[in-house]
């Protein structure tokens, strides 16, 4: 059976961000969120021997729920320019992986991946999610 594993790409990035003391190159670029995702990445890749991959990233538009709901995550902390500077390094380095990077202007990455998710489960594709979202255990089968 093949096997498919979804990365939720900011759930990750954000949590390497902050698992990892600050790191730059010598011109002063922020590497430690790209450093840690890479780490998941490769342990993951390893433990589930998935024969395809894809990182699901939020994309900067608002997604329909902020325009059904104005305060929809209006408590978020402001995200860090120091994590911000780092997602198109990232996305260019999974690129050149030949990781398929995803995303849907106007919905989230767990959208996104849910509905990867199902379809291929639909056509015998064992799936494996990684995030940090609960949200998304309303999508989880049993194998």
């Amino acid at each position: 059976m093949e096997k498919l594993m979804l990365l939720d790409g900011m759930s990750l990035i954000n949590r390497a961000f902050y698992a990892l003391p600050p790191m730059t190159t010598k011109g002063g670029v922020p590497t430690n969120a790209i450093l840690g995702f890479l780490n998941i990445y490769f342990k993951l890749l390893e433990e589930e021997g998935a024969s395809h991959v894809a990182v699901v990233f939020d994309l900067p538009a608002p997604t329909f729920r902020h325009e059904k709901f104005a305060e929809y995550k209006a408590t978020r902390k402001p995200f860090p320019n120091e994590l911000r500077a780092q997602i198109p390094v990232l996305k260019g380095l999974l690129g050149m992986m030949n990781i398929a990077v995803l995303g849907v202007e106007g919905f989230e990455a767990d959208d996104v991946m849910a509905t990867i998710a199902v379809k291929a489960e639909k056509a015998g594709f064992l799936t494996t999610i990684v995030t940090g979202d609960k949200d998304l255990l309303q999508i989880a089968t049993t194998a």
